[in-house]
């Protein structure tokens, strides 16, 4: 499955990154699975994000269904208005080996806010797909889940994040060119296909911004 749009991070997220491990050990009453990570939104507001779990899948059809056409266009290549009940309990399933999906919500809340995944495509190698509720993008929380998505697929074996996404979409090309891991974009027509390195994960958190490669091409 495909996805698309990305919000384009808010800088001092991008350069504070998201605080792990420091979010309380369950915000929802009843939860089992506890926030593993939170940023902080441009208004003050903090954003938790946890793995997503089974009983998610009715959460990830009303999360859907808020979703703008366009939003919905970028993220899956086409119009789809509605997540039936199939793929939402295959979204919901995941093995955390190899699949992965994480979710972002606001403290106090059940709604979803939004929702990262990889698909293990080889040995290692995943894809990787974001997408951000339409009134929390551009605020950093595409960022946090690239990081929660690449440190998790790291200890499954896998150094290799790839997506694909509409050339149009700049806020997604946005998020994956700011990252700390050498990032390679192609584009062929109106596709962007990206490669993410995410080996050497502690060399890539000291580089500086302006010496982490990151390479664009026309196919």
């Amino acid at each position: 499955m495909r996805y698309g749009r990305i919000e384009r991070p808010f800088l001092h997220h991008r350069r504070a990154g998201a605080r792990m491990d420091d979010c309380a050990e369950s915000d929802m009453e009843g939860r089992e699975t506890g926030c593993l990570a939170e940023s902080q939104l441009p208004d003050g507001r903090r954003m938790y994000y946890r793995r997503i779990s089974p009983d998610d899948a009715q959460r990830l059809q009303a999360f859907h269904a808020r979703l703008s056409r366009e939003t919905t266009r970028l993220r899956f290549f086409s119009s789809m208005p509605r997540l039936n009940n199939t793929m939402a309990l295959h979204f919901a399933e995941v093995d955390f080996k190899d699949r992965c999906a994480f979710v972002a919500y606001l403290p106090g809340e059940e709604d979803l806010r939004g929702v990262g995944r990889y698909e293990r495509e080889g040995k290692h190698s995943a894809e990787v797909a974001f997408v951000v509720e339409d009134a929390f993008q551009g605020m950093g929380v595409g960022s946090t889940f690239l990081r929660l998505l690449a440190d998790h697929a790291r200890t499954q074996g896998i150094d290799r994040l790839t997506a694909m996404t509409l050339a149009e979409n700049r806020g997604m090309l946005s998020v994956f060119r700011d990252c700390l891991h050498p990032t390679d974009i192609t584009f062929q027509g109106d596709t962007a296909y990206v490669k993410i390195d995410i080996r050497d994960h502690e060399a890539a958190q000291r580089l500086p911004k302006s010496l982490v490669p990151s390479m664009v091409r026309k196919a």
